[in-house]
């Protein structure tokens, strides 16, 4: 990975959490597996 992918990368939690509209929230499934993924690491 570059260092411009990185930024890109990192920018994106910052986006949508700071401007609401640009990147679409998962919805349904997808947010269901989030969910399950995210709840197994932590």
């Amino acid at each position: 990975m570059t260092v411009d992918q990185m930024l890109a990368h990192v920018n994106v939690p910052y986006e949508m959490l700071y401007e609401p509209g640009k990147h679409p929230r998962p919805k349904g499934l997808m947010k269901w597996i989030l969910k399950k993924f995210v709840k197994r690491i932590l």
